[in-house]
């Protein structure tokens, strides 16, 4: 079970970062192209600030998950100063905890998603929920590399 959820976090891990880049990268062009617009056409783009901030707030959840499975998060690298036995004991209730937070922030953002389905954006006329539906997805995937940390620092442990 352990090389199967390892594989697939780093699979997860690998579709994150190529996510994560294009997004940045389009997130970029986008906001050049808005300022070309605005400033040599006089007329801006009006759909970019959409697509650039539903593409921030996208990113701002993967790479959320990405830090977190890189342990770059400032609460897990604290655990290491401790004595090794309070440090074991947190090691394995960390993931638990944070499981238990993000299933919560999961269901919320489920439940705002499926609420907020019927309104659209002003530009795109897309529904709000696309863009909503990144903090389940963010949470979902962070919890399966809480998972993976806690059932690989299980396997390795002696």
């Amino acid at each position: 079970m352990s090389r199967c959820l390892s594989a697939t976090g780093a699979l997860l891990e690998s579709v994150l970062r190529f996510f994560c880049g294009a997004l940045g990268i389009g997130i970029t062009l986008l906001m050049f192209a808005q300022v070309l617009f605005r400033y040599f056409g006089n007329e801006p783009l009006s759909w970019s600030e959409e697509v650039i901030r539903d593409a921030f707030i996208w990113c701002s959840f993967f790479g959320a998950a990405l830090a977190q499975r890189y342990r770059l998060h400032v609460a897990l690298e604290l655990v290491d100063s401790y004595p090794a036995r309070i440090r074991d004991t947190l090691h394995i209730a960390m993931p638990l905890v944070l499981c238990a937070f993000l299933a919560v922030i999961g269901y919320s953002g489920v439940k705002l998603t499926i609420a907020s389905w019927q309104v659209s954006s002003v530009a795109l006329e897309i529904p709000m929920s696309l863009t909503y539906a990144a903090v389940p997805s963010g949470a979902f995937i962070m919890i399966i590399f809480a998972i993976d940390t806690l059932v690989n620092r299980k396997a390795t442990s002696p």
